[in-house]
């Protein structure tokens, strides 16, 4: 199932060589800059896979780049099993990735050199928090979503700029909120939020929707309008009357982060993990259920394509805990 429902860090020091080169008995001047080794000692915080995480010492220009720096297993120079609490020392000369966690290219050192320390990071890190593992999410079943209502309307729109999921405000969509209220009796406020989606270049087909949030819990209270040549003729809502605890809801949330932390996806060479990569909180008022989807987003190739095959996906128990992932067997 590939589901689109709908940090950063390291310096270092530079050194120029300077030539003369002369073509047609033109003199250009050729800069090449050099990287020198840099190098940081970094505790172990997590074993994540084929990948070890590692704070660098809070003193260090590592660290005013990074908290969290991601080390590969296979980058260990002296053959050592790192454990959480060890200490190591990474020598390089390449660059800061921009993936998350934060990765760095080009290691020529990477060495145990001390073990088993207590580990006191800051409060967030230093938890016993449970793991959620990652998985391939064809090994998850869908839930089976009861089909929206549709009402056919005529309700003449005009040009609509493409908008981004935001939260509801009024500007151009206030025919649609005045549609709503006087069809539906619901009133719009800013726990929905909207989008604007065109199908094609020449925006003649499209979408805009409306969906109800609980906080940053999104729902599948929405409604939806057809668009054709600026015109809406079709009214798709979903649950729109439905009711549920929300402050209840909220706090189950917050339980669940209190006691659970993500697996994170160790790239490998060539991939670059996306700002799509994230967690959504979602109810279903029908099955009176709270979930939690966790998507990795990277790309990989020359032609930079889009993988979304890994991610986590659970329910929120009542107290907060992840419950059966319904995963194939």
């Amino acid at each position: 199932m590939k589901k689109i429902i709908a940090l950063l860090l390291l310096t270092a020091l530079l050194a120029g060589c300077s030539a003369v080169n002369k073509t047609d008995g033109v003199e250009t001047d050729l800069t090449v800059e050099v990287k020198a080794n840099a190098e940081f000692i970094g505790v172990v915080t997590k074993i994540d896979g084929s990948c070890m995480l590692v704070e660098p010492d809070p003193d260090s220009d590592a660290y005013r780049s990074s908290s969290v720096i991601s080390i590969a297993l296979s980058d260990i120079t002296d053959g050592s099993a790192p454990s959480v609490g060890d200490l190591y020392l990474i020598e390089y000369n390449g660059d800061i990735l921009e993936t998350f966690p934060t990765g760095i290219s080009n290691i020529i050192r990477c060495e145990a050199v001390e073990a088993n320390l207590s580990y006191d990071a800051h409060d967030e890190s230093n938890t016993e928090k449970e793991l959620l593992p990652l998985a391939v999410f064809s090994d998850y079943i869908d839930k089976v979503q009861k089909a929206p209502e549709e009402k056919k309307i005529s309700l003449t729109i005009g040009a609509l700029s493409e908008q981004n999921q935001h939260r509801y405000n009024g500007d151009e969509l206030q025919v649609f909120a005045d549609f709503i209220k006087d069809e539906l009796g619901i009133e719009l406020d800013d726990r929905w939020q909207t989008l604007t989606h065109y199908y094609d270049v020449n925006k003649t087909t499209g979408m805009v929707q409306f969906q109800y949030f609980i906080g940053d819990i999104g729902t599948d209270k929405s409604i939806v309008f057809n668009l054709t040549d600026g015109i809406s003729d079709i009214m798709y809502y979903s649950n729109i009357y439905a009711e549920a605890d929300e402050q209840k809801l909220i706090d189950r949330v917050a339980e669940f982060y209190g006691r659970y932390e993500q697996e994170q996806y160790c790239p490998q060479e060539g991939e670059e993990i996306t700002d799509s990569t994230g967690a959504i909180i979602t109810y279903s008022y029908p099955v009176d259920t709270l979930t939690y989807c966790y998507n990795v987003f990277f790309t990989y190739g020359e032609n930079k394509v889009i993988n979304n095959d890994y991610g986590t996906w659970c329910v929120i128990g009542e107290n907060g805990e992840a419950a059966q992932p319904y995963r194939r067997d």
